[in-house]
């Protein structure tokens, strides 16, 4: 079985996906995507950056850009395969519609820094989708 390709709109910056806090970000927002323990650390299970799996159309319409769906998104859709993970993050499928959704989650107990820091050395394999349209313009 091949690996699933992981998609996710994001703010471009200077080609590539933009790190932070935000839903709209190659990062994670406290106390929404993850809860970290009193200890300040994440586990598996905990949450984590939220992709779509192998199609970005199921992605709500507010993080699909226009050409895709008719979304209307203002970022750039972005993919990754799983397999470039890294050791430190795993992909989880979401239990409620895990051939659709899922989570970049800790794949063992790290700080919230230390998942962030996970998170961002991904940053250049992320690539940015481009799709040709029938009416010949790209996105």
């Amino acid at each position: 079985m091949a690996s699933p390709l992981l998609y996710r709109a994001m703010r471009d910056d200077r080609g590539l996906p933009a790190l932070g806090r935000s839903g709209r970000a190659l990062g994670v927002r406290l106390g929404f995507d993850v809860e970290p323990d009193l200890g300040g650390r994440l586990g598996p299970d905990s949450g984590g950056l939220s992709v779509a799996i192998d199609d970005p159309v199921p992605l709500p319409g507010h993080r699909r850009p226009p050409e895709c769906s008719a979304g209307t998104a203002r970022d750039p859709l972005w993919v990754l395969d799983a397999t470039a993970l890294g050791p430190e993050l795993v992909y989880r499928p979401l239990p409620a519609a895990p051939e659709l959704f899922g989570r970049i989650e800790p794949a063992c107990r790290l700080t919230v820094g230390e998942f962030e820091g996970a998170l961002a050395a991904t940053r250049a394999r992320w690539r940015r989708v481009v799709v040709i349209t029938r009416d010949r313009r790209r996105w």
